[in-house]
């Protein structure tokens, strides 16, 4: 009973993150810039100050991918921890489950951007697919440190 109550409350959580990445990908580009300037302007105030234009455009455009890979990371780790609780699935599994998924989050994410004014980017794929593997990967070693504990 407690493994399906995780289990759901696990599905419910992938549900939410996957909510919050598509509908980040429906917002029309101003929408969307209007977001990331927001935290740029925080960032600059606190850190950069005195940046050039140039500055400002590499500092927005790094804050733009990293929200790309937290959003990623975020659904790696849950997809992660969704199919560690299935026993039955052999190691590969494991890992290529999670990776499958995100991979296809990803793609599907870029292919909503398509129907309205902002660009569909195999970059930003790349960018999201590295989010999720990182995130399987953290899990991952969580539970081989976590497992080979439990073995001493």
């Amino acid at each position: 009973m407690k493994k399906k109550v995780t289990i759901f409350v696990l599905f419910i959580a992938l549900i939410v993150i996957i909510g919050l990445i598509f509908s980040n990908s429906a917002k029309f580009q101003n929408e969307s810039t209007q977001q990331s300037v927001k935290i740029l302007s925080i960032v600059l105030n606190k850190f950069a100050p005195e940046a050039d234009a140039a500055k400002k455009n590499i500092i927005h455009n790094l804050i733009r991918k990293s929200a790309h890979v937290i959003e990623y990371m975020s659904l790696g780790i849950m997809l992660a921890l969704i199919s560690r609780q299935f026993e039955n699935m052999n190691k590969r599994k494991y890992i290529c489950f999670p990776l499958f998924i995100g991979l296809s989050v990803g793609v599907i994410d870029e292919f909503i951007q398509s129907f309205n004014d902002r660009s569909a980017e195999v970059r930003d794929v790349i960018i999201d697919f590295g989010g999720v593997f990182v995130g399987v990967a953290l899990v991952m070693i969580i539970f081989l440190i976590k497992d080979s504990m439990k073995k001493s």
